[in-house]
């Protein structure tokens, strides 16, 4: 009750209790005095009861205007939200009066299991199902993934949207009675930009700590893969980079494509360039010439070295010192090894101290073997052909060791040899075609300027460095 309407409601009470007192002593004075009370009491009833009521009467029309404002604003949300959903996924006259159900997919959870709170008959379901199967496989239904249900005013589905990315999703739509199941990509905004700096700790922490995209990391070292081991990186190396950024209704959602960058490491400069030829993209340096070498210098991405070739090493499993003809790189279980270079499989097989195992021939020279794996990709078997970078297999610690990590070794004329020390390999490389030589010369001349004119940003000293490690690893 409003406190205004109480206080009165109180004050009437009092005077009615007085009343009563009064007419209860049969008096001649008090009797009057009774009268006088009792038309008193008369007014302030009729006065309370008037007062209260307007209260009530306003309280009440300023409770319906806030509840419409809440359904205008309700409306106009509901509204808003399916506007957007349909210019977002290109879906054409849903109705405004849909309710939208927004959550992400739960461990172990299928399309059936969403469907089966939509109101739609077992048989709409196994239709969905069908539907689905043409355009979307649903083992690569993933969990954390978000998805649409959007539902007329009996609760039932009308369309389901998934996205299996940032960028591309699929529609189950039930609109016309069946089932409509189709894959599409949102429409992306392509936007040119740069980035440089002077790399402390890693290549990926010094780009978060920059407030550049992490991915950043992995296309730059594909591109200087052939030239620069980012093992190795150092304090004072530098990059200047640019590249395509991908944007959604504005907001960034992936890196494109790497145009072009520069590396300062130990001292000497280095430099790759995108450039399409022959309708396939492909990267060269200044000279026009392919950074794709014989070997690449790693068979992994972002690990470290935990121990190297040696003739005299102590063994921690067998507690013995003995050669160690390989570059041990630690790193987490199931991380992709990678082809060092294009070969033919001789072995991959399970060995006792070796683990599961896999040896490649690249040529006549070389061979290179890599030790401990978890598993073997698929298809990887004795007598196939892989292609540089192809992945063979996955981090373990399989045979004899003490924990994950991959046992790299390579073969110079049937004799092991130092993987770090032995210098690329070179192949045949391709070079830009003579027809394109002075369209690439312009285009190196252009990006060379842009590459140029990028300074390198003052870093500050973080108090907590390890943080945008962190924030790089995932």
């Amino acid at each position: 009750m409003d406190k205004k309407i109480y206080a009165s409601v109180l004050a009437v009470a009092s005077l009615a209790g007085i009343y009563g007192f009064y007419t209860s002593l049969n008096t001649p004075k008090i009797a009057k005095a009774a009268a006088v009370v009792d038309t008193q009491l008369v007014e302030q009833i009729d006065s309370t009861l008037n007062l209260s009521t307007a209260n009530l009467l306003d309280d009440t029309e300023e409770q319906e205007e806030i509840n419409n404002e809440d359904i205008f604003e309700r409306m106009a949300s509901q509204t808003n939200t399916i506007n957007k959903i349909s210019k977002v996924y290109g879906i054409e006259n849903l109705s405004t009066n849909y309710t939208v159900h927004e959550n992400v997919v739960r461990k172990n959870e299928f399309l059936s299991d969403i469907l089966n709170d939509c109101n739609l008959s077992t048989m709409e379901i196994d239709d969905a199902d069908k539907s689905s199967k043409k355009v979307f496989r649903q083992t690569k239904f993933k969990s954390d993934k978000p998805y649409f249900v959007l539902c007329d005013s009996e609760n039932k589905a009308q369309c389901f949207i998934y996205e299996s990315s940032p960028i591309d999703y699929v529609v189950i739509d039930f609109r016309e009675g069946k089932a409509v199941s189709y894959n599409c990509q949102k429409e992306v905004e392509t936007r040119l930009q740069t980035a440089s700096g002077e790399i402390r700790g890693s290549l990926a922490g010094t780009l978060a700590r920059n407030g550049l995209n992490t991915n950043l990391a992995t296309a730059l070292s594909k591109s200087f893969a052939w030239s620069i081991d980012f093992f190795k990186i150092k304090e004072g190396d530098k990059f200047k980079a640019i590249y395509e950024q991908q944007y959604i209704d504005g907001v960034p959602v992936g890196q494109g494509e790497l145009k072009a960058a520069y590396m300062q490491h130990r001292g000497e400069d280095f430099y790759t360039f995108a450039y399409e030829q022959d309708k396939k993209t492909d990267y060269f340096d200044e000279k026009g010439r392919s950074v794709r070498k014989g070997f690449l210098k790693a068979p992994l991405k972002f690990t470290r070295i935990s121990s190297r070739y040696s003739l005299n090493r102590f063994h921690p499993v067998l507690h013995q010192n003995r050669a160690h003809l390989g570059t041990d790189y630690a790193a987490p279980k199931g991380t992709p090894i990678m082809s060092v270079g294009d070969g033919i499989v001789l072995n991959a097989e399970y060995g006792r101290g070796n683990g599961n195992f896999v040896k490649i021939k690249h040529d006549g020279t070389y061979t290179t073997q890599y030790l401990h794996m978890s598993r073997f990709a698929k298809g990887v078997k004795k007598g196939i052909r892989v292609k540089q970078g192809q992945v063979i297999g996955y981090v373990g610690s399989t045979g004899l060791a003490t924990g994950p990590h991959l046992c790299y070794r390579l073969w110079k004329k049937g004799a092991q040899v130092d993987p770090t020390r032995e210098k690329s390999i070179t192949y045949m490389t391709k070079t830009v075609n003579r027809k394109n030589a002075a369209d690439y010369k312009k285009y190196v001349n252009e990006m060379t300027t842009a590459l140029n004119a990028l300074e390198y940003p003052i870093q500050q000293e973080d108090l907590n460095p390890n943080e945008y490690e962190e924030v790089a690893e995932k």
